[in-house]
């Protein structure tokens, strides 16, 4: 999980800064690598809708939301997150884990 997020993290922060361009997201492949579990994750982690019949255009969705995500960031003016803030869902849960 964590790597997934620090992959979109840093992604979103070079579309920003206009080092990249969404259409190439890190995730773009992984439905023909064999990639299907961590682009579920990233569905999921994102509110796209996962089309297993379809994953072109369920990529198609999450580069939309990586670049809707990185006009954001870059019209507040927002910099970028460092350490456990740029993966607050995997901090999230491996304090859940300890926790437990």
């Amino acid at each position: 999980i964590a790597e997934v997020e620090s992959n979109w993290h840093n992604d979103v922060n070079d579309v920003s800064a206009a080092l990249l361009q969404p259409s190439d997201a890190f995730f773009l492949h992984y439905a023909d690598s064999g990639n299907i579990g961590d682009l579920e994750l990233l569905c999921e982690m994102h509110g796209v809708d996962a089309i297993p019949a379809d994953w072109t255009a369920t990529t198609r969705q999450l580069v939309d939301v990586l670049a809707k995500q990185a006009a954001q960031r870059e019209s507040k003016g927002e910099e970028d997150e460092k350490g456990s803030n740029a993966i607050p869902r995997t901090v999230l849960l491996a304090r859940g884990v300890v926790d437990r």
